[in-house]
């Protein structure tokens, strides 16, 4: 969750979310439509732009846009948003697709993608960005399409007070955005594009992509699980420079399974390799992609049965789709080696922990987990520091009741946090976030749940409406006075949902 430690407090004036007119086609209709629903003004304490001005470097000057959109390697998202082929990635679609069965159930998982990486997350990370400028991209093609898109993300922010709004900047893709006409010096992304080469960016590419990477983190010094790299030898060989099958390939990367030549042979022995090295590995463990989140190329192994499911499912087609990836032009970012790690048994904690990195290192409040936390802090704001890294920090934890250590893992570069978000005037002491697919519009969930919306306890902090199926994407910040209350809370969203992801 990207909103930083104690940020909220809900105060009782309202903004009127909706100054446009309102286009639904919701699966369910809960209430007939009258007067539009007013939510509550929303104060956060920090916002990024607050902490990028406190740097104290004679940068600070640059105007800085953020851009939260995400490529990935595996499919087109958006018209204009092509999937990277230098900067590899390994989410949950990447881990999917290969599993579609059908030319519509591609395009399903695709639409969920776009709307996903474009739409959802970026809204997400604004909706704290504070007021400095943040760019967006069209997920839709039509001009009425593009409008609702823009109409949804500017009804998530416009519950902020007015001094904390992001200044939101609509493109159709990343080869169509005037930065400079639009003031804008360098920009900061949460993940690499390759369509961003050429273009200034506040953080070197190659760096931010290393920090990312699992294998940064094993060789950082910083505490966590012992793991293995299991790395590739080499790469494949240019299409053209193999057989008559990879030739007629038209562009296509992946080496196929009738493949003759010179890059079938290495992408066998890869997989063998891998394969017999993850075969004898003691149980449990667990194996991670070198640039997994939110859930995907992750696998928890703890029976010889789920070793059997992964070993089908890895050597059939992830790894060959992962390994023929990797060209002369991206080799030497190491996209494709896979971890391998113990598995943190019984863990007596479970933290979000955020942060922030300026050049001078200086962190927020983090109240009552500052103290516990703070050691560990320095010691991944040193470790960005060396890499030339400032900006927005997160951190996953398991805490360890063997160890007594924090055997923690910083997801270098994702913003998480879960919990204290409402405490200030609500004395909502618990706070979870989550993202969500239910069957009605904005309106109509606004209406189900008028009454804790109302009470500041739950905050839309993105939103986008298929128009077609009249299917809802969300994220939701819900807080409460204590854990019974707030899973409570949970379960009545839960009940009206299709599909929840924490």
């Amino acid at each position: 969750m990207p909103v930083p430690s104690k940020v909220t407090q809900i105060h009782t004036a309202t903004n009127d979310v909706y100054s446009k007119s309102n286009c639904n086609s919701a699966v369910m209709t809960v209430t007939p439509v009258g007067e539009r629903p007013k939510v509550p003004e929303i104060t956060l304490d920090t916002t990024w732009e607050q902490l990028y001005a406190q740097d104290g470097s004679t940068e600070r000057t640059a105007q800085i846009a953020n851009l939260f959109a995400f490529a990935g390697s595996d499919m087109p998202r958006g018209r204009k948003v092509a999937p990277n082929t230098k900067f590899l990635y390994q989410d949950r679609t990447f881990i999917t697709a290969p599993n579609c069965t059908s030319l519509q159930q591609y395009r399903e998982i695709q639409l969920d993608s776009a709307i996903k990486y474009l739409s959802l997350l970026p809204q997400r990370d604004s909706f704290v960005a504070g007021n400095m400028p943040v760019i967006l991209f069209n997920v839709d093609a039509s001009e009425g399409l593009i409008a609702h898109s823009k109409d949804e993300a500017e009804k998530t922010i416009i519950s902020l007070q007015v001094e904390q709004r992001p200044r939101l900047m609509f493109f159709g893709g990343p080869e169509q955005m005037p930065l400079r006409e639009n003031g804008i010096d360098q920009l900061v992304s949460k993940m690499n594009l390759d369509q961003l080469e050429g273009l200034p960016m506040a953080v070197n590419p190659d760096t931010l992509y290393f920090l990312n990477t699992k294998a940064a983190l094993c060789d950082s010094g910083l505490p966590s699980p012992e793991a293995i790299l299991l790395e590739l030898e080499g790469f494949g060989v240019d299409p053209g420079d193999c057989c008559p099958t990879c030739k007629s390939a038209d562009g296509d990367l992946v080496i196929r399974p009738d493949c003759t030549g010179i890059r079938g042979q290495w992408l066998e022995t890869q997989v063998s390799r891998t394969m017999s090295r993850i075969s004898s590995q003691p149980l449990p463990f667990v194996l991670k992609f070198q640039q997994s989140f939110g859930g995907g190329g992750t696998f928890v192994i703890t029976s010889p049965e789920e070793l059997s499911n992964l070993e089908h499912t890895l050597a059939g087609s992830i790894l060959p789709r992962l390994y023929s990836q990797v060209t002369s032009a991206n080799a030497y970012l190491k996209s494709a080696p896979l971890v391998l790690s113990e598995m943190i048994q019984d863990p007596v904690g479970n933290w979000g922990l955020t942060f922030f990195v300026t050049r001078r290192v200086s962190y927020p409040e983090q109240d009552k987990l500052k103290q516990k936390f703070l050691p560990l802090m320095e010691k991944i704001g040193s470790w960005l520091h060396g890499h030339g890294y400032f900006g927005p920090c997160g951190a996953d934890i398991l805490e360890s009741d063997e160890s007594g250590d924090d055997g923690g893992a910083p997801s270098s570069l994702r913003i998480v946090d879960l919990n204290g978000h409402f405490y200030g005037q609500r004395q909502l002491q618990e706070a979870s976030s989550f993202s969500m697919t239910v069957g009605m519009s904005r309106d109509s969930f606004i209406r189900v749940f008028e009454d804790k919306i109302q009470q500041g306890k739950i905050i839309i902090i993105s939103w986008k409406e298929d128009l077609d199926s009249g299917i809802s994407y969300g994220s939701l910040v819900v807080g409460a006075r204590d854990k019974q209350a707030l899973e409570t809370d949970i379960a009545t969203v839960k009940s009206i949902a299709s599909d929840i992801h924490f």
